[in-house]
């Protein structure tokens, strides 16, 4: 089973890895031209129309010059594993450092991370500081979803292979892939929400559906054998974290909501 998770805007500083290079081959070297294309019209942009660049990537002031630097020497700049990278709310509950050796590593070879800049990576693929989300977008190029759409659905069906899908991916990264009707009954969707109480429906959180994925992930790893089913697999983590699980598959998508009550 393999394990489709968002990436966070937060990244770990640093890295001792080497540089991807213009044309970032990583473990998917099929995405290797979109990366290197999507690169090369961040530095053209960046030249001609810096202020607009900055709003269509969603750069917020405060990290704007920051995120821009890190942006244009994505190429160039010491790398670290993609899962030591990221370092929002969900990756703090995954926490893959304080992992025993053998968690880790299976969390590594199971967990594929969304990337606006790279389109997947492996959770062991060596990656830079970076921020281009995946709803932003270049000018004179486009929507960085809209570009990951043709070489995504090339790619995603071999590397998936005959493995079942658990998918925490957030909105906007699940834009970038849709599974082909022929993979949509092995890919099973994860929403996280709350129960209000006093007999109101579940709502959407924030802060809280990240905080959970993490730590369903790290569930995963600490189990002897990496699971199989993902129904079986977030069934019996809702039961460790004390979550309901609710059906809530249309005919399109395969999906679960897990709901909980947060402070």
């Amino acid at each position: 089973m393999l394990v489709l998770l968002p990436p966070s805007e937060a990244k770990a500083a640093g890295g001792d890895g080497p540089p991807v290079g213009r044309r970032p081959a990583l473990s998917t070297p099929s995405l290797g031209a979109a990366r290197g294309d999507l690169l090369a019209a961040i530095r053209a942009a960046a030249r001609t129309d810096r202020t607009d660049l900055v709003a269509g990537l969603r750069l917020p002031a405060s990290v704007a010059d920051a995120a821009l630097r890190a942006d244009l020497r994505a190429a160039t700049a010491p790398t670290m594993p993609a899962l030591r990278r990221y370092a929002g709310v969900l990756y703090q509950a995954l926490d893959v450092g304080s992992l025993p050796s053998g968690a880790a590593r299976r969390a590594e070879a199971a967990v594929i991370v969304a990337s606006g800049l790279w389109g997947v990576v492996r959770g062991a693929d060596l990656v830079p500081d970076y921020r281009v989300p995946a709803s932003g977008r270049v000018p004179g190029f486009g929507g960085v979803a809209a570009h990951w759409r043709g070489p995504l659905a090339a790619l995603m069906p071999s590397l998936v292979g005959e493995q079942a899908v658990l998918d925490l991916r957030s909105t906007d990264y699940l834009a970038m892939w849709r599974p082909a009707p022929a993979l949509r009954g092995r890919v099973l969707q994860v929403r996280v929400l709350a129960d209000p109480g006093t007999g109101r429906a579940p709502t959407g959180v924030s802060y809280h559906a990240k905080w959970v994925k993490g730590l369903l992930v790290r569930h995963l790893a600490l189990l002897r054998r990496w699971p199989a089913d993902p129904s079986a697999a977030v069934t019996a983590a809702a039961a460790a974290l004390d979550l309901t699980v609710l059906d809530s598959s249309t005919p399109e998508v395969c999906r679960v909501d897990l709901v909980g009550r947060y402070p």
